[in-house]
């Protein structure tokens, strides 16, 4: 019977252990990318000024990134709809973020982070331009 709760007192000690760390923090270095955008633009129904960001690949369960201005005024998750498997190909997307441009309006599409698979966030179904911003080296 004692060993009964010994092993229960354990297991019980280790799943809380495993259910109470702390979620995976986001990458910096080789997994995130600054970006100065020269122009106003949109995700989803937010508008972001022109400016020096930062995006940044969350490590975890689900394909989220997170983008944040420089200046600090900005910081905010953003949810990934597709991977976008990286071509081996000269003419591979280098590390930057896609515009869709509709109209007068620019949004975010994909992102791709250097040496890194790219990320899909909206799919333009109108009739659009595409705009590559590079990253700062």
């Amino acid at each position: 019977m004692r060993r009964r709760v010994q092993a229960f007192v354990v297991a019980g000690g280790i799943a809380f252990l495993t259910a109470s760390r702390p979620s995976p923090a986001f990458v910096v270095g080789e997994e995130a990318i600054t970006v100065v955008v020269p122009f106003e633009f949109t995700i989803g129904d937010r508008s972001f000024p022109a400016g020096s960001y930062r995006v940044g690949h969350r490590v975890g369960p689900f394909q989220s990134l997170q983008l944040s201005s420089e200046d600090g005024k900005v910081r905010m998750p953003v949810l990934a709809v597709v991977r976008l498997p990286r071509r081996r190909t000269p003419d591979a997307p280098k590390a930057s973020l896609v515009f869709d441009k509709v109209s007068d309006r620019l949004v975010l599409s994909e992102v791709w982070l250097p040496e890194r698979d790219g990320f899909r966030l909206r799919s333009t179904k109108e009739k659009h331009e595409r705009v590559i911003v590079g990253a700062k080296d």
